[in-house]
């Protein structure tokens, strides 16, 4: 139950570092949206449309949100330059194959669209891993499928990578994750 509690607040500290970036009229696309794409549903009434991708989501549409059940390792199913934001939040880590999403995620974004990352840090790691393992707050299940940690450095190269442009890149809750914002060049 407390670690329930303890990741529902981790979560909606993500998603409002992440809701000022997000313009009223946008069409979002949230990879990695979990089994609920609740993400989008608190930000319904601010986007155009909202789309949602997880292997864990029922698809289907509700009004202006549509969820799509995929492996994200796979080429997303939307067309070139449909959407205006990507949210990309704390899913990088997880995948083997991270730039290979990266670019996907460029593909789909409109000419100058953004996307928004977060990502943990190397200084999360023993501190998540001790609240996971030893203390059972937090979900132990997500820190076994870290595949990598990031520092400002490492986010920066793989975005750049990959062809996008760093507009904002900071480390917030106390040094323990980074953010960046960056956008597809026009």
């Amino acid at each position: 139950m407390v670690n329930q509690f303890l990741d529902k607040i981790l979560r909606w500290l993500r998603w409002h570092k992440v809701l000022p970036h997000i313009k009223d009229g946008d069409t979002v696309c949230d990879i990695g949206c979990g089994p609920h794409a609740e993400f989008l549903k608190n930000i319904s009434s601010k986007m155009e449309k909202g789309i949602g991708l997880d292997k864990r989501v029922e698809e289907k549409k509700e009004e202006n949100i549509e969820t799509k059940k995929i492996l994200l390792e796979n080429e997303l199913p939307l067309a070139d330059n449909s959407v205006d934001r990507v949210a990309m939040l704390a899913v990088l880590e997880h995948l083997d194959n991270h730039l290979e999403l990266l670019k996907e995620s460029k593909r789909i974004l409109k000419p100058g669209g953004e996307i928004l990352v977060t990502v943990p840090t190397h200084f999360n790691k023993p501190l998540g891993e001790f609240l996971a393992f030893k203390l059972k707050i937090i979900e132990a299940e997500q820190y076994l499928d870290h595949k990598r940690y990031y520092n400002k450095k490492e986010l920066r190269r793989d975005l750049e990578k990959t062809g996008f442009e760093i507009i904002h890149l900071d480390y917030w809750e106390f040094g323990m994750n980074l953010f960046a914002k960056a956008k597809k060049p026009k």
